[in-house]
């Protein structure tokens, strides 16, 4: 008999209670009343999260679909985009760009120091011919988060369009989309919304609203043009004529997100935030007093909701990882790129059940004991220790 894993992955995440029963027993017929009025109520709900008063596109497919909708919309043949990155997913913009015919511009930073105003504005400087500019906000592979104020300051007095991959923050920090001047945000369910895998979630700003109505070519995509999304006059009336039908939404993983957001909000975003701000302060110093290194040492610029370590000398990532699975029931994420693929991992503190005290020191404590298996010389009791202090004795 297998016994259940559990996930501290960084996405997809562990569901609540309330979110996996949200998946079955549903009407999900999308034309009925009762799920018109609970999608009113999501889309409240992310708006506020987001930050925005902007559009909020729903969409099934992954992060990656709401990402390749981004650029599909926004960029046109011959366009130049600067992409801004400190890792893996940042240049994941590249290959997009390429594909919808831009001139993408790729400006590499190191992966364990944030992107900067000041590193925005000299790559600018070289650049001034950009339409766009691409980030990641929180780089999944070191859990570093990204300047995306400072970033978006810099973009809006270019003139430029900002595009940020919210995937690793929205939902446990704090998201201000239209102070950060974020034109085209990118998240999805399965992430810091603590939901079921398979909705990509897009915030549109009224700059980016005009563009894509202006573009000089039309948008190279039928499914994914944006302007079937939104509320448009225009649009309305031919939808109405039926030259072209809206897509039928996947009901079901709409009332799962909408039940996670409906939790987070009765606890309060601000609280919410918090818990997940302690939760991975825990688990640093937990990682730290037992003699890990993290990828990312600094509190201040690390995030709260992803946290990477360094393997120990002779250990084995894959034996780690195997370990992790089946001898302790617990599934964790190895890092991509050549700087991190094999030398790190990385833990998921997304959810509610992933953020439990019992969990955190749970977890340590697996960590802790798999390495030390491979032959790591490293301190349980002090990361106990550590972790509970932090904690501040109590369950959050």
């Amino acid at each position: 008999m297998h016994n259940r894993v559990f996930n501290m992955a960084s996405g997809p995440v562990e569901l609540t209670r309330a979110t996996d029963l949200a998946l079955v027993g549903q009407f999900a017929m999308a034309h009925h009343p009762s799920f018109k009025e609970m999608e009113m109520r999501l889309r409240r709900n992310l708006a506020s999260l987001l930050g925005t008063k902007g559009d909020v596109v729903i969409t099934h497919g992954s992060i990656r679909t709401g990402m390749d909708m981004a650029v599909a919309n926004l960029v046109q043949p011959g366009d130049r985009v600067l992409v801004l990155a400190n890792g893996y997913w940042g240049k994941l913009f590249v290959e997009m760009i390429r594909a919808y015919r831009g001139e993408p511009i790729l400006v590499e930073f190191d992966p364990q120091q944030p992107i900067t105003e000041q590193d925005t504005e000299a790559a600018l400087s070289k650049h001034p011919d950009v339409t766009m500019v691409t980030m990641t906000d929180v780089e999944t592979n070191t859990g570093i988060r990204n300047d995306a104020p400072g970033v978006g300051r810099v973009v809006k007095r270019h003139g430029a369009l900002f595009v940020l991959d919210t995937a690793c923050s929205a939902g446990n920090m704090p998201v201000e989309s239209d102070k950060w001047g974020v034109d085209v945000g990118i998240t999805g369910s399965q992430k810091g919304f603590c939901a079921a895998a398979g909705l990509a979630i897009l915030t549109i700003s009224p700059d980016a609203r005009e563009w894509i109505r202006n573009r000089r070519e039309p948008v190279y995509s039928w499914y994914h043009d944006l302007r079937f999304h939104w509320n448009d006059p225009d649009i309305e009336q031919i939808i109405k004529s039926g030259e072209h039908s809206p897509f039928s939404p996947a009901s079901l993983l709409y009332f799962s997100l909408a039940a996670s957001l409906d939790e987070i909000m009765e606890v309060g975003p601000e609280i919410f935030f918090e818990r997940h701000r302690q939760a991975a302060l825990a688990m640093r110093k937990g990682f730290r007093a037992a003699g890990l290194k993290l990828v990312i040492d600094d509190d201040q610029v690390a995030s709260t909701t992803v946290v990477a370590t360094w393997y120990p000398n002779g250990v084995e990532g894959a034996v780690f990882l195997k370990a992790m699975d089946e001898r302790y029931d617990l599934f964790l994420s190895g890092n991509l790129g050549t700087l991190f693929a094999g030398k790190s991992f990385r833990l998921g503190l997304m959810s509610p059940p992933q953020i439990q005290f019992r969990q955190a020191l749970s977890t340590i404590t697996s960590v802790v004991g798999a390495l030390n298996e491979q032959g790591a010389d490293l301190d349980i009791a002090a990361a106990i220790t550590a972790a509970e202090q932090s904690f501040g004795g109590g369950n959050i």
